[in-house]
């Protein structure tokens, strides 16, 4: 997998999941994924156009051995090694419950904010997170110390291992 997509939004094997979608057990390896804005391996964005209960379910994946790289700098460029960002604002109901996810051997960078292993951003919604790894990965952003999950976001769970 080799996405470049210049200065536009949403840069994954997905670009943008409206409402909902379920992703499991994938792997992808010995890719390179750079773009502007909600940068991500598997899923760009998740976004909300209707108003549904349903929430993004990503389980079992494997992402290694893979570059993630936004080109915007010193703004919000929602960088992660599995989804760039869930929601847009303070307001959206968008979700996603991400279990038993590895990333590993990955490089997650930007010159811009909100960057993190998992997931660069994600809003104030009720997301889970829970079982998953980052090994031997390198994260990296110019504005904040990176996360396995760029805040703000409330009600997840802790991973079970973060390394550099």
């Amino acid at each position: 997998l080799n996405v470049v997509n210049g200065k536009n939004n949403s840069a994954a094997l997905i670009g943008t999941v409206q409402d909902y979608a379920h992703i499991e057990n994938c792997t992808v390896k010995n890719s390179s994924v750079v773009g502007h804005k909600n940068v991500g391996t598997l899923i760009g964005a998740i976004t909300e156009y209707k108003k549904v209960s349903e929430k993004t379910v990503i389980s079992g994946c494997i992402v290694e051995k893979t570059t993630v790289t936004s080109s915007l700098e010193n703004e919000q460029a929602y960088v992660g090694a599995i989804v760039g960002s869930i929601g847009d604002n303070s307001t959206t109901t968008r979700a996603a419950d991400i279990t038993g996810c590895t990333v590993s051997g990955c490089t997650v960078s930007s010159a811009g904010y909100g960057i993190g292993g998992i997931v660069g951003y994600a809003s104030n919604a009720e997301n889970t997170i829970s079982s998953c790894v980052v090994e031997n990965s390198e994260i990296t952003a110019p504005f904040h110390k990176p996360h396995c999950i760029s805040l703000p976001m409330q009600n997840r769970s802790l991973f079970s291992k973060t390394t550099k």
